[in-house]
């Protein structure tokens, strides 16, 4: 599951610690929605009531986390068994450096 956040720029020597909903964090250097991060689920209502009630200070999103775990990476040999599928072209070898051709006298 993946942790996203919504923020805004600016800096709290300037706009102090909160803008609106948007609260300081130092972690992040970032103002961001809440002051906290959201998951997947609930981002997409958030970010919509973030856009509808602030779009002057233009809000953007950003992922801050990703959880993967490494059983979801593939092999290098699944990799290459799904490269020769896709794109087996891509697999040839390269040709070596051009022979000069030998002069008869």
């Amino acid at each position: 599951m993946s942790k996203l956040i919504i923020w805004v720029s600016g800096r709290p020597q300037i706009d102090g610690h909160v803008k609106r909903e948007f609260k300081w964090s130092e972690a992040h250097r970032l103002f961001i929605y809440e002051g906290r991060e959201f998951t997947d689920a609930e981002f997409n209502a958030k970010f919509e009531r973030a856009w509808a009630t602030n779009d002057d200070l233009r809000p953007r999103a950003k992922v801050v986390s990703t959880s993967t775990s490494s059983a979801a990476e593939p092999t290098v040999d699944e990799a290459v068994a799904t490269l020769q599928k896709l794109a087996p072209e891509l697999l040839k070898k390269k040709p070596g450096p051009k022979q000069m051709l030998e002069v008869v006298v």
